[in-house]
Order: C-alpha cells, then structure tokens, then sequence
C-alpha cells in the first residue's frame, strides 16, 4: 500500500480515488467504505472542474486590461498630440496645463496602477482655465473618460475573475489535503480487516507507480498583477 505524493496534482488524486473505491468495492469487508470515499473523490473532482472552467475567464480579463492599457496609452498620446495642435503646433498653454508632467507618468505605470494618472490627467482637464481650453475640453473630455472606463471595467473584472479562481483552488486545495488524509486513515482501516494479509491489502490500494513523472502539483494560479 502506498499513498500518492504529497505534490500530487487533482487529477492524478482523483485517478487514485476512482482505483481505490474499485478496490474495496471488491471485498464484502471494505465494501461498506467505499460509498464514503466515493463522496469525497467526486466533490474533489467536481471542484477541480469548477476551479478549471474559472481559469479561462481569469486569462481572458487579464488580456483585456491590457488591451485597456494599450488603449489608454494610444488615447493619451493622441491628447498630447491634440494639445500641441490647439496651441499653434508647439508646447504652449494648453499642453501645460493638460499634461503638466508630460506623456511618461501617465503611460508608464499599467493596469490598475495606470487609473491614478488618467484620474489626474481627466481632472486637470476639467480645472484648466487657459485661453481655448472650453473647445480642447469638449473634444477630448469623452475620450478621455472612455479609455478610463474602459480600463477601469478591464481591471475590475480581472481583478474579480482572478479571485474567483483562487478562491475555487483554495477549496480545491483543502479537499486534496482532506482526500490525501482519508486514503492514509483507510490504509489504517485495512491493515486492521486484513491483518498479516500483505497480499490483499496491497491488491485494494493503486499501483502509485504508474502516476510517476505526471503528479507534480498544479499551476496555483498566482501572477505578479
């Protein structure tokens, strides 16, 4: 009898699972412990697949945050542009009082940390009180507020999607620990209906052998963002 290892990703958990219930299905005195590790070997595994099917919402908000930065920064760079354009073809009053610190501080940053600087560019558009700033306002003001909401909604969906998945691959997770406790407590169980009966026993528990080179542990989801 040997138990999976400790790094055994879900599948390779629940595969072992589905052979040991096989096992004591086949013997009258471990047949009654089989309907209670059947239980737990399917909640592991439907929660698997809920923390899997979690994983591709997750990817898909973190591409549109940073389609959303893209498009903030595309959006800021035109508004420079714009500025220069309504002061005459240079660096006049409008571009200092829009982009008072320039292009850099409001592109560099990205993703959520992206929002504070379109904060600030947004309100310094609306305090400006400079000669022909009520046109230059009105062209780029809804621009402007669009590439914030939209990076603003990309964030927060990512920022939601993500959670979910690691909440799920936390319970996920528990039910592993749980499972991995339950096959050591019915090797205990067993050894004590067939004691002295190596052979039977053995025949009862997988073959763990066959997992090697697939059980690492999964991807636990974590990034940097």
């Amino acid at each position: 009898m040997r138990n999976y290892r400790t790094n055994a990703a879900t599948p390779v958990r629940v595969d072992y699972g589905v052979s040991l219930v096989r096992g004591l299905s086949n013997f009258p005195k471990t047949q009654p412990h089989a309907e209670g590790f059947q239980t737990l070997n399917d909640q592991l595994y439907a929660q698997h697949n809920i923390r899997v099917a979690l994983r591709k919402p997750w990817l898909e908000a973190r591409q549109d945050v940073r389609f959303g930065d893209y498009n903030a920064d595309s959006v800021i760079r035109s508004y420079q542009a714009a500025a220069k354009i309504a002061d005459g073809g240079r660096v006049g009053p409008i571009s200092k009082a829009v982009l008072r610190d320039g292009v850099s501080k409001v592109v560099a940053p990205a993703g959520a940390r992206q929002l504070p600087a379109l904060e600030e560019v947004i309100s310094d558009l609306n305090n400006a009180r400079v000669e022909g700033i009520e046109a230059f306002r009105d062209a780029q003001l809804p621009t402007l507020e669009g590439a914030r909401t939209r990076l603003d909604t990309a964030v927060t969906t990512y920022q939601d999607a993500r959670k979910a998945y690691l909440d799920a691959f936390a319970v996920e997770k528990a039910l592993r620990d749980e499972h991995r406790l339950a096959v050591d407590a019915m090797m205990g169980t067993v050894r004590s209906l067939f004691p002295g009966d190596k052979r039977t026993q053995d025949i009862i528990f997988p073959d763990v052998t066959v997992t090697r080179g697939i059980d690492d542990a999964d991807d636990d989801g974590s990034d940097t963002e």
